[in-house]
């Protein structure tokens, strides 16, 4: 795929100035290697695919690269990052698997926070994009999407996110779509 071509080579531009003895060349290394805002903007390319599980499980790979990449410092993955791979799933058109998916990233984002990264706390969009991803599954899996989305409303209910009204209406919204 392109985006990744991109990526590879960004990368391998970056690693080559990095290796160079000239100082002002290894400066450029982090003018080219990529950072938050093009993992961000690559994932938000596949997650505005609708109908294309490929792409849904393409942006989950770059958040999982990326992850690998906070792990050693190289970049800070944040909320932002999880809402774009929530979308993506949410927009993927896999029925429940696509909702059971949002959610796994919902609820790794959760076991992050717990683990003290701050960094992914997940907000109203994040609750509302899982939520939303329920209602777009088959009618034979309806009752069990209703299920989800009351549990996932009843959690949200006792977090500590709800600072506004708004809040709590954007994800209600989500759940009666």
């Amino acid at each position: 795929d392109e985006v990744e071509a991109i990526l590879e080579k960004m990368n391998a531009l970056a690693d080559e100035a990095a290796s160079l003895d000239d100082a002002p060349d290894r400066e450029y290394e982090a003018l080219i290697r990529p950072d938050e805002f093009t993992y961000n903007s690559l994932m938000n390319y596949y997650a505005t695919r609708e109908n294309d599980h490929l792409s849904a499980q393409r942006a989950e790979d770059l958040l999982l690269g990326m992850s690998e990449l906070s792990r050693r410092g190289k970049l800070r993955v944040d909320t932002t990052s999880f809402n774009i791979v929530l979308k993506a799933w949410s927009n993927s058109g896999g029925g429940i698997n696509g909702a059971q998916r949002a959610e796994s990233i919902l609820r790794m984002m959760i076991n992050l926070l717990g683990q003290g990264h701050e960094n992914v706390r997940p907000d109203t969009v994040s609750y509302s994009t899982a939520i939303s991803s329920y209602s777009r599954v088959d009618p034979e899996d309806a009752t069990a999407a209703v299920e989800k989305s009351m549990e996932l409303l009843d959690e949200l209910e006792g977090s500590y996110i709800l600072d506004s009204d708004s809040n709590i209406t954007s994800c209600y919204n989500a759940a009666a779509n």
